[in-house]
């Protein structure tokens, strides 16, 4: 688990350095990418690396229907690790518990629509070809594609409730449009 905290925390920590680039930072917030990298240390990685390991208990293997399967449960289950990151930034960030907390239910279910669309994919390759043991360090690589997202959903807040103009043309795709409206209402229901 250690290799797990330090991988997600160190890629979560470029993800938010590539999104303040994005936002057009002309200096680098370095207190806001340690509270991002220590949320992926503490919160993210855990998290991820327990779903993980039930994911592989549950559908050992990497057969078409183990991987299919590991995929669908996967997508399910996804709130918990997007919660518990933007939890973690939120509270990392000076938030408190009760305004992190409803950051987080905002949040959760345009972040699982948006996960779905990029995770589905990664993980048909990850889960096919990736030996468990590596799955959380190598899906790191793709993570760090992943953290931008989050760390600009997450940090949005605190930067006037913006998010860069790439990130924003994801949202207002038809398609992540209707997957958000269900992920929005079933996370809703579920936190």
């Amino acid at each position: 688990m250690l290799r797990t905290s330090c991988f997600v925390g160190v890629e979560m920590t470029l993800g938010d350095l590539i999104c303040q680039s994005l936002e057009g930072a002309t200096s680098f917030d370095a207190g806001r990418s340690a509270a991002v990298g220590a949320a992926g240390f503490t919160a993210t990685a855990p998290v991820v690396h327990m779903c993980l390991v039930g994911l592989e208990r549950t559908l050992p293997g990497n057969s078409v229907s183990a991987v299919l399967g590991k995929v669908a449960l996967d997508c399910a289950i996804m709130p918990l690790p997007i919660g518990a990151t933007l939890f973690g930034i939120g509270v990392y960030r000076g938030s408190s518990v009760e305004d992190a907390a409803r950051s987080t239910r905002e949040e959760v279910g345009q972040s699982w629509s948006s996960g779905m669309l990029f995770w589905g994919p990664v993980n048909l390759l990850r889960f096919r070809f990736v030996p468990l043991e590596w799955r959380a360090p190598i899906g790191s690589l793709a993570a760090a594609v992943w953290g931008v997202y989050l760390s600009a959903v997450a940090n949005k807040a605190h930067a006037g409730g913006s998010v860069p103009a790439e990130i924003d043309q994801l949202h207002q795709h038809e398609v992540h449009k209707k997957l958000s409206r269900v992920a929005t209402r079933i996370a809703t229901a579920a936190f």
